[in-house]
């Protein structure tokens, strides 16, 4: 059972200062809903299982796989705690491994947690103010995952520091507690202009505690998702010199220049005979058409449908109205690179979810990163 179709500031990379590694393992677990009709809207819940299967061979294009050398050199799994995890996008990569396991999920967001907990095994993400998290329970973790709120620092928000950019302090003091071997952090561009302050306050942190630091402007279209998606992301390694995962990020790349190539290349299919696809602004100066060659814009976690008024922008790449696509939650989620597998429940804000979240084969790609520098 599965769904039908696919689917800043401008900075260059920054270097503190890739062999592509994947499980070749097939990681299925059962799932028992209350129901099982879906539409193109949404997930309708009747009483029997489904079985999901989240092997990232076939949910994740071209993914590539770990030789079984290189999985000996990974002696057990390494424990995940995961921070703001939301719906799980972040999470994806690593709870399809066989090398690594999240013990547990915190997030704010209760319709996060419960799509978190829908798709993934063991019930770990739990509703919680990481505030109030005791790093005294999590001694034995090897690695803290996690995309602090960015609305206060985003090109997109009111460039004015409240209390969610603090969520960024926290989370490093918490990596700094409890002192994993690595950590992963993604964010906005903007947290090193707009949040400048906090964005010293934290390297300096990191620094402090012993963690060499690698940090790259990501445009995750260059790691083949099908958007202009651009995020720092923050990987560290304690006690080890900075820019140590460097060449990884390097040769892990794989662009991505389109979605008509994205389709394409991984045999989806849209159902419909139209070329363009439409993001609302978030002003009417800006276009909001866009072509299917081309790469889509970053989804936002608000979205609207084309509004019956819209006055076409010079820009635009159609000027027809009912020549246009209207995203729906489904078309989003696979631009977001969520596979057919992971199913959103039925709720009102899953743009924002989905909007929030890390592009699944991002995380992929990360992990791989990770795996390379640990396999090296």
């Amino acid at each position: 059972m599965g769904w039908v179709g696919w689917g800043g500031v401008e900075w260059g990379g920054v270097g503190w200062g890739g062999v592509e590694l994947l499980t070749d393992g097939i990681d299925m677990f059962l799932l028992c809903i209350e129901s099982a009709e879906m539409t193109n809207e949404k997930l309708i819940t009747g009483c029997r299982d489904v079985t999901v299967h989240t092997d990232t061979m076939e949910q994740i294009p071209n993914a590539e796989m770990v030789s079984e050398g290189n999985r000996e050199n990974i002696k057990s799994k390494l424990k995940i705690l995961s921070l703001f995890s939301g719906c799980g996008g972040l999470d994806y990569g690593f709870e399809t491994s066989d090398e690594f396991c999240v013990v547990k999920a915190y997030d704010f967001n209760k319709d996060a947690v419960e799509n978190y907990n829908f798709n993934f095994a063991g019930n770990k993400a739990e509703h919680f103010d990481i505030n109030q998290i005791n790093t005294s329970n999590f001694e034995n973790i090897d690695l803290i995952i996690g995309g602090p709120p960015c609305q206060d620092f985003s090109v997109a928000g009111k460039k004015q520091l409240g209390e969610r950019s603090s969520m960024t302090t926290k989370f490093i003091e918490i990596i700094c507690d409890i002192k994993p071997k690595y950590f992963i952090m993604e964010n906005v561009p903007t947290i090193k202009s707009v949040g400048r302050d906090v964005y010293l306050s934290i390297v300096s942190k990191l620094k402090e505690t012993g963690y060499g630091l690698t940090e790259n402007i990501v445009n995750m279209s260059d790691y083949g998702v099908p958007s202009l998606r651009k995020r720092i992301v923050i990987m560290g390694v304690l006690n080890e010199c900075d820019d140590a995962f460097q060449e990884y990020f390097v040769s892990h790349k794989d662009k991505c220049t389109s979605l008509a190539e994205y389709l394409t290349k991984n045999n989806i299919s849209l159902d419909t005979q139209l070329n363009d696809i439409y993001r609302h602004p978030c002003n009417y100066s800006r276009r909001g058409v866009f072509s299917f060659d081309e790469l889509y814009p970053t989804i936002r976690g608000c979205m609207r449908r084309m509004p019956p008024k819209y006055k076409f922008h010079e820009g635009d790449t159609c000027k027809v109205r009912d020549q246009v696509l209207n995203p729906t939650i489904d078309i989003l989620s696979k631009i977001q690179t969520f596979p057919d597998s992971f199913k959103f429940i039925e709720k009102r804000n899953n743009q924002l979810l989905i909007g929030n979240s890390v592009p699944p084969l991002m995380s992929v790609k990360l992990r791989n990163i990770l795996l390379s520098y640990i396999n090296r």
